[in-house]
């Protein structure tokens, strides 16, 4: 049956193309990603010269192809900026690996085709399609939707235990042993295993908690939003990995703390939790036992051995990673930029990894070597660091986390809260804890990826209308650029009186006015009220937008597509 899943990837493609003749392109793109990734199968095809084709190149594939042809303009509407730097020399690094490797240019050039499908694509697609708010408010509502869909079949396998990977497609995806916890099953779906499903899930509660939190959303299919997220709450928890739980409560304080306090101690705290860790484990300042011993009265004995494992994997691939070696010519290699993915001399091995090799005589009588491997790998920095070294690392780090510090730098934390910035700032947190669980898994998240385009660019640049025009215009502007926010969710602005027309203080956007909101004390009339044209605007004062009236300006903001 293992020809139904490659039918699956293959057949993708076309449908996605299918989606875009009769979506709407941003909803295409989410509808593509989204449901590739929850019901594609775990699966690699292999190619030469081109990306091999899993769940997320079939999605990228499909939705390049589908945007070329039915969204060609958006497509060609990309501006590289300064803070494309890092993903794109994360995409080309491969190629210097494989040449002070000696592995060759074909082999260079094939990495960054690799490397290119898998990263490059999605973001890419991202920083054309959810460059604003209001994109990220449908990107956050279809995860949400996502995460809804999802249910049945993660408590079916909650019930029968993972089975339907194996029943639809006809493998199966992961160890069958590891889906053992808490006296029951730990769900895997069609994910790599239970711990990506959990990040999954904790990734839709989160978003769908921060939207419900800051009033963004109040009903979906005309339910109650508070009832959907308190089930997608218990569904993440009920995955049953403790990682991914910690995570969620993590994200949710630190966006509770930063509405209420206004202060960025928690993102600073995420920011610098890999760095350190990578550097401390890497130069063996923080040892195994440092990080085992406060676990040994918290988890149990055989997940206090899977941490232990980890360690050792990690004490022993990060030493054969940092030393240098003298190369058959006479050189010493340091390896700023790792050993590559494929070893010369011996395809069996790959150059990075740590293995154990013996002598023994097969069935015919021959002396042969086994080898196997002494240091399974499970983090992704680990696994980066041997591929690609220092700088690859270094590379892929901040291109991950490098959003989130963009985003904070363009919308002060005052606004996070806002309905509109709710969406965005929610992934900004997740990209932050998606770093984090980078030191612990390698599951490659498209909707990450997405979102690592979108974050850093996304527009309106809050900070510097907030600084020019003040906090009222600010929060103005952040309700017109989300779109879809109804205007119940955002709180009154100023309305200025025209000619003729007394001053009505304040009261939101759409409402008629009436005598109940009452005239605000120092609201300045139109008379007294006449800021100076903005360079490029054209016009006098601010723009008019619904709910902040500025007196007879009729200049109308364009919105944005």
């Amino acid at each position: 049956m293992k020809q139904i899943a490659m039918l699956a990837l293959y057949a993708y493609v076309p449908f996605v193309l299918l989606v875009f003749a009769v979506m709407r392109p941003r909803q295409a793109v989410i509808f593509a990603y989204i449901g590739g990734f929850l019901f594609l199968p775990m699966l690699t095809i292999k190619f030469s010269g081109i990306p091999d084709l899993t769940k997320i190149t079939a999605a990228s594939f499909g939705v390049t192809f589908g945007a070329l042809l039915f969204d060609t303009k958006t497509v060609l509407s990309f501006r590289p900026k300064w803070y494309d730097l890092p993903m794109l020399l994360w995409c080309v690094s491969p190629f210097v690996t494989s040449v002070v490797n000696d592995l060759g240019t074909y082999d260079g050039a094939s990495n960054i085709v690799q490397q290119v499908g898998l990263w490059g694509i999605p973001y890419y697609i991202g920083r054309v399609y959810f460059k604003d708010l209001e994109s990220f408010r449908d990107l956050g509502m279809g995860i949400v939707i996502g995460g809804l869909a999802y249910t049945p079949f993660v408590w079916t396998e909650m019930w029968i235990s993972p089975q339907l990977h194996k029943m639809v497609y006809g493998i199966m995806q992961h160890d069958f042993s590891q889906t053992k916890r808490w006296g029951g099953y730990r769900p895997m779906v069609f994910m790599q295993s239970g711990l990506a499903l959990a990040m999954f899930m904790t990734t839709a509660a989160l978003v769908a908690g921060w939207m419900w939190m800051t009033g963004s959303v109040k009903k979906l299919w005309n339910m109650p939003f508070a009832g959907l997220v308190a089930f997608l709450f218990l569904t993440a928890i009920l995955c049953k990995t403790m990682a991914a739980i910690a995570f969620l409560f993590v994200g949710c304080a630190t966006l509770v703390y930063i509405k209420q306090f206004r202060n960025g101690l928690p993102l600073v705290v995420l920011l610098l939790i890999p760095p350190i860790y990578m550097v401390g484990r890497s130069k063996e300042w923080v040892t195994m036992e440092m990080l085992t011993a406060p676990m040994e009265h918290v988890t149990t004995a055989d997940r206090l051995q899977s941490l232990q494992t980890r360690m050792v994997a990690e004490d022993m691939v990060t030493a054969k990673a940092l030393t240098p070696v003298l190369k058959p010519n006479g050189d010493m290699y340091e390896p700023m930029w790792g050993w590559g993915k494929w070893d010369p001399t011996d395809g069996r091995k790959t150059p990075w990894r740590v293995y154990r090799e013996w002598e023994k005589r097969n069935e015919e009588g021959l002396q042969v070597t086994i080898i196997r491997d002494a240091a399974p790998t499970d983090g992704l920095w680990m696994i980066t660091l041997g591929q690609f070294g220092i700088a690859g690392l270094f590379l892929m780090t901040a291109s991950i986390m490098m959003p989130a510090v963009i985003l904070w730098r363009r919308i002060p934390l005052r606004y996070w809260s806002h309905p509109a910035v709710a969406p965005v700032a929610a992934m900004a947190v997740l990209l932050l804890l998606h770093m984090a669980d980078n030191l612990l898994n390698a599951f490659v998240n498209p909707i990450f990826l997405i979102a690592l385009g979108g974050v850093g660019a996304i527009a309106p640049a809050v900070r510097q209308i907030a600084k020019r025009y003040g906090p009222v215009a600010a929060e103005a502007v952040l309700t017109q650029a989300g779109g879809g926010v109804p205007a119940a969710a955002a709180g009154g602005f100023p309305v200025y009186g025209n000619a003729g027309m007394p001053n009505m203080g304040y009261r939101p956007a759409g409402v008629v006015p009436a005598t109940a909101y009452g005239p605000t004390p120092g609201m300045p009339s139109t008379q007294a009220y006449a800021p100076p044209t903005p360079q490029g605007f054209g016009m006098d004062g601010f723009p008019v937008i619904p709910g902040l009236q500025p007196g007879s300006v009729s200049w109308q903001q364009p919105r944005r597509k």
